[in-house]
C-alpha cells in the first residue's frame, strides 16, 4: 500500500499549483461566455481534461456579442451587425451612419427630463402607474440604446431609473422598476 500525503507539505503543494494550473482552463472557457468558476472547479480537479475541453469549446454567438457590447461596440443602426462606436460607416453593410454614431455619443433623452407626474394616474383617494406611459418610455429607451438586450438597456438607464423611481411615491416605486423591465423585455 502506498501512503498517500495529502496534510503534508508535498500535499498542499500539490493542491497550492493544482490551483493555478486549474485557472488556465477557466479563463479560457470565461472568454468564450462560459462560467469562471465552474470551470475553474473542473480544471482544478481534472487539469488535462478541462484544458482540452475548453480549447474545443466554441462560444455562442449570443454570449460573444454580449462581450463585444461590453467591451464598447454598438449595433449599426441599419443593419443590425456589430461595429465599433467610432464608425462613420457601416464595414458590413456600407452605409454612411456618422449622423446615427454623433446622436450615439450625445444622447439626447434622459429619463430625468420627463415629468414623473404623468406617470400618475389619480382616482379618488389613490393614485396609480400610468402602464402605457411606462410602455411608451420603455419602447423611447430601447430605441435609444446602443443595445439590444433588456438587461443592458437598463443597465444603461439605471441611474435615470432610479431617480425617478425616488420622485414616485413609495407604495409605487418597485412596481415603476417591475413594470419598465417588463416592457423593456417584450418585443
Amino acid at each position: 500500500m502506498l501512503p498517500l500525503v495529502i496534510c503534508g507539505e508535498i500535499g498542499v503543494e500539490i493542491l497550492i499549483i493544482a490551483a493555478f494550473l486549474g485557472l488556465i482552463p477557466a479563463f479560457i472557457a470565461q472568454s468564450k461566455g462560459r462560467s469562471f468558476g465552474a470551470w475553474w472547479l473542473y480544471g482544478f480537479l481534472l487539469f488535462i481534461v478541462a484544458l482540452i475541453h475548453s480549447l474545443c469549446l466554441s462560444g455562442s454567438k449570443q454570449d460573444i456579442e454580449n462581450i463585444q457590447l461590453d467591451q464598447g461596440m454598438v449595433r449599426c443602426p441599419l443593419c443590425a451587425e456589430l461595429i465599433r462606436s467610432e464608425a462613420v460607416k457601416c464595414k458590413h453593410c456600407g452605409s454612411d451612419i456618422s449622423d446615427q454614431m454623433a446622436n450615439l455619443h450625445n444622447p439626447s433623452f434622459s429619463l430625468r427630463d420627463i415629468d414623473y407626474t404623468t406617470l400618475l394616474v389619480r382616482s379618488d383617494n389613490s393614485v396609480s402607474l400610468d402602464d402605457g406611459v411606462v410602455k411608451t418610455l420603455a419602447e423611447v429607451m430601447k430605441k435609444q440604446s446602443k443595445s439590444v438586450y433588456p438587461s443592458h438597456i437598463f443597465a444603461e438607464y439605471q441611474g435615470d431609473v432610479t431617480y425617478v423611481k425616488y420622485l414616485l411615491p413609495s407604495t409605487l416605486q418597485e412596481d415603476f422598476v417591475k413594470r419598465l423591465k417588463y416592457w423593456l423585455g417584450r418585443g
